[in-house]
């Protein structure tokens, strides 16, 4: 794996990260490119809180991340998802680890 996507998929799951919060997912996502036959994937704004929907919050990051690498839009990203303060991130609520299902576990 590139060391840029890493070191950010990394960093936004550091500190209890979730996602950006709402506001400033959907900037994110709006810096992603797509063509018209084929876009990324949605924010995903679901109004529960909890392990499960923080798992699948995160998973949802991880996945517009890969799409933003595979579309050589790291850089651009990396830099919006680092300018964001602790307080524009929703974190995980309990101590709870989220597991990574991105890797098939």
């Amino acid at each position: 794996m590139d060391k840029a996507l890493s070191d950010l998929l990394d960093y936004c799951r550091s500190n209890n990260r979730v996602c950006p919060k709402n506001i400033y997912w959907n900037a994110f996502y709006s810096l992603l490119p797509y063509k018209q036959e084929k876009r990324p994937p949605p924010p995903l704004f679901v109004p529960e809180s909890g392990m499960i929907y923080d798992s699948l919050r995160q998973l949802r990051l991880s996945d517009q991340i890969y799409w933003a690498y595979a579309n050589d839009a790291i850089e651009k990203c990396d830099h919006f998802l680092r300018s964001l303060t602790e307080d524009q991130w929703h974190h995980l609520v309990s101590s709870s680890p989220v597991y990574d299902l991105g890797n098939g576990c």
